[in-house]
């Protein structure tokens, strides 16, 4: 990407940033308007994940295994883990869990996007069932 390439991104596709959250944490919130049906994360690259089963996550240091649970989606045996690493997550990985999301999950590639009109200052959210078969520790709000 080049200087007039960035400045575009900044202005036109940089929706959001990084803050505590309410709901836990850290969590993602609107710098400004985001329309109905936007990728707000459209720059950050698609999801690419190894199928790790649980026992394996489970058999790592403590904190490391703690972290992966907190900030990947699971099943009844696997965690999908990034294949980027933990030191590699984008913005997208801190958009907290909600049962009234305002994200909803695209798949091909896989993405979120808006489900109505996102006012500055409002956290983002998603409801994590929508992309996990179970519970793996997420927050409920």
């Amino acid at each position: 990407m080049n200087k007039e390439e960035l400045f575009r991104d900044l202005k036109e596709t940089t929706y959001c940033r990084l803050m505590p959250s309410k709901l836990g944490g850290v969590g993602v919130f609107a710098i400004k308007r985001i329309p109905k049906g936007t990728w707000p994360f459209k720059t950050c690259k698609p999801f690419s994940y190894f199928r790790i089963p649980k026992e394996e996550i489970k058999a790592l240091p403590k904190a490391i295994g703690e972290y992966v649970m907190d900030m990947f989606a699971c099943d009844d045996k696997y965690y999908f883990v990034s294949r980027q690493g933990m030191n590699n997550l984008d913005i997208s990985y801190f958009v907290n869990h909600s049962k009234k999301p305002n994200l909803s999950v695209k798949y091909e590639p896989e993405n979120f996007y808006t489900l109505r009109d996102i006012k500055p200052g409002e956290e983002l959210t998603v409801d994590y069932q929508e992309y996990s078969e179970e519970d793996c520790n997420f927050r409920k709000t």
